[in-house]
């Protein structure tokens, strides 16, 4: 093969493709503010997007693009459209979305930014490669983003309760054995 065809061949399979080392584009996600900070050669960006909710958080941690998919559609998620997908963990990723409730955790622990966004990073990290930083502490739980309340459920009617759990409550305490006390795990006598 002539060493033109080689060259370019080499140029169409490494073209956005940089490690985290090489990367041109380095993105800041903020947890804590749900905004994202991108530095690009000569432009910069600071973008509110939402992160995972609670119970879906979106880890902490220093990543590379895994892969990117301009048109993704998510496979865990009756194929909700993930437009301008940049994959940086397995089931994680950075995308636009259509209607979010962006500057507050909301999403099942991607990274949402609007659609107009989402595409100008992405044609950034597809031209640069990318670094991707998650930072921040704790997400700040409010009545938006934590799970709705428990109801404490009512002390069973002794009366009620079938024998096997009446003999259980009989019993008296010297009969546990003080290891599965320790270990938190106490043994059933049926």
């Amino acid at each position: 093969m002539p060493i033109r065809v080689r060259l370019i061949l080499a140029a169409v399979f490494f073209t956005g493709s940089a490690s985290v080392g090489e990367a041109k584009v380095h993105i800041t996600v903020d947890l804590s503010r749900q905004t994202m900070h991108v530095a690009a050669a000569n432009e910069a960006y600071d973008w509110k997007v939402s992160t995972g909710k609670f119970g879906f958080e979106t880890p902490n941690g220093t990543y590379g693009v895994l892969w990117m998919d301009k048109d993704h559609l998510s496979q865990e998620y009756d194929n909700a459209p993930m437009p301008d997908a940049i994959f940086f963990r397995p089931g994680f990723a950075i995308h636009g979305a259509y209607k979010s409730d962006f500057g507050h955790p909301a999403s099942h622990g991607c990274v949402r930014l609007p659609v107009d966004k989402a595409e100008i990073l992405f044609d950034l990290v597809q031209a640069e490669g990318a670094e991707i930083k998650i930072v921040g502490g704790q997400q700040v739980e409010t009545a938006a983003t934590a799970p709705p309340p428990r109801r404490r459920q009512p002390a069973p009617d002794e009366d009620a309760m079938p024998d096997v759990y009446q003999n259980l409550m009989a019993q008296p305490r010297s009969e546990t054995d003080p290891a599965d006390l320790q270990s938190g795990y106490l043994r059933s006598p049926y």
